[in-house]
């Protein structure tokens, strides 16, 4: 039943006016006129309380004839309510829905969740974003290698930095005479070093991503091979969306390279979720595997006012815990909004600058340096045992599930 009418406006029109007639002339009981003595308290009281029911009983009258009003349809506001359809239905970026049933007696609440009915667009349609054709994502023809990211499903992008570059007017060219470079091929690692970028804002003007290029661009002009990462896209952790393209793109990623450059803004006094949210979606390990272990880092921060290293501090113990060594040169540049151009966005020329470039030159040493001993650094002598013991090394839940058979055998 769509419509609903209690009565009419005539009705309720009746019933106030004659309800406010009805206080209006009640009076209210006071002292007589002719006592010569003054008011008792209790007469005061009296007094207050009279008047106090007769306000509550107009406002009560007043409530129930406007609500008379707005069913029977004699209100303004009743055509407008009448249009709510009885289903809401979901909005093709939102899997949240209320709909309503029987004119409103049963009311039934349905909250799916995003993992359960996973827009197609998420969905992995090849496995060159994975890791599991590992040729095809370390191929230097791969997809990925673009300046602008998928529109809907923000994979790609990893040459974002190279987006826009005007080479002659870059001052990476002019520097770059100047920058040590190593002829990778003569090394130990034998190739150039495999570099991932990622940054902590979402932000159109993101400084801190506008930081993170420039570090790719330079990293780049001394033969780095050099790949972005957009967090755009990256859902919230959840285990359950595991399968989440971005997630796998950048798991991918994390394989791929030999090294890690953090950028992230200090947001009170810390590194910002969107940052805290990539490095959540990196596994310390996945089975056996310890995907960071042994990879280098470096850190860096952006501030919006004065210089501080709260940030690059919390990226450094980030990295301890996920088992990578950090080079000690580090970059906090103070107050961005001045340090950037606002046309193209590059950086400055600055002290801040001059050390973004000793941190980008210091980190490629680092990185094809420890590459190819990363190996021995971490082999380590509990895992040999670990290994020796089961032929190779165990999960937590597979270590927890061996401790509770033992704790049972012995009870």
């Amino acid at each position: 039943m769509d419509d609903v009418s209690f009565g009419s406006l005539d009705f309720h029109a009746i019933v106030y006016f004659i309800s406010i007639k009805k206080y209006k002339d009640q009076k209210p009981r006071t002292t007589p006129a002719n006592s010569h003595q003054p008011p008792t308290t209790n007469h005061r009281r009296r007094r207050r309380m009279n008047h106090t029911t007769r306000q509550y009983s107009i406002h009560f009258m007043l409530s129930r004839s406007i609500i008379g009003f707005i069913i029977s349809g004699s209100f303004p506001l009743a055509s407008s309510l009448k249009r709510i359809p009885r289903t809401i239905a979901p909005s093709s970026s939102s899997l949240n829905r209320i709909q309503y049933r029987g004119g409103g007696e049963n009311i039934t609440t349905m909250c799916k969740s995003e993992h359960e009915t996973t827009p197609p667009s998420n969905e992995l349609t090849s496995s060159i974003w994975t890791w599991e054709d590992q040729d095809s994502f370390c191929d230097k023809n791969h997809i990925g290698y673009s300046e602008v990211s998928d529109p809907d499903t923000f994979l790609g992008g990893w040459l974002a930095h190279r987006y826009g570059v005007d080479d002659k007017s870059c001052w990476i060219k002019e520097a770059g005479s100047k920058i040590t470079r190593f002829d990778y091929s003569t090394m130990p690692i034998g190739r150039p070093p495999r570099l991932l970028i990622l940054y902590g804002s979402l932000r159109s003007a993101s400084f801190s991503r506008k930081l993170a290029f420039e570090f790719a661009r330079l990293l780049e002009e001394v033969g780095c091979d050099v790949r972005c990462f957009n967090p755009r896209g990256l859902p919230v952790r959840d285990p359950d969306l595991e399968s989440h393209v971005k997630v796998q793109e950048l798991r991918a990623l994390t394989q791929w390279s030999d090294g890690h450059v953090w950028v992230s803004p200090e947001m009170h006094g810390q590194i910002t979720g969107v940052f805290k949210n990539q490095i959540d979606w990196i596994p310390l390990n996945t089975g056996s595997i310890r995907p960071t272990q042994g990879k280098t880092c470096c850190v860096a921060q952006v501030n919006g006012g004065s210089q501080s290293f709260n940030a690059v501090n919390a990226l450094r113990i980030l990295a301890r815990w996920m088992r990578m060594p950090c080079v000690t040169n580090q970059s906090s540049v103070p107050k961005a909004w001045q340090e950037f151009n606002d046309d193209d966005g590059r950086m400055k020329e600055s002290s801040y600058r001059d050390r973004v470039v000793d941190v980008a030159e210091e980190f490629a040493k680092f990185t094809a340096i420890m590459a190819p001993i990363s190996d021995a650094l971490t082999d380590r002598f509990s895992e040999r045992k670990e290994k020796e013991a089961n032929g190779r090394l165990l999960s937590q839940a597979e270590k927890e599930k061996e401790t509770t058979i033992q704790q049972s055998r012995k009870g």
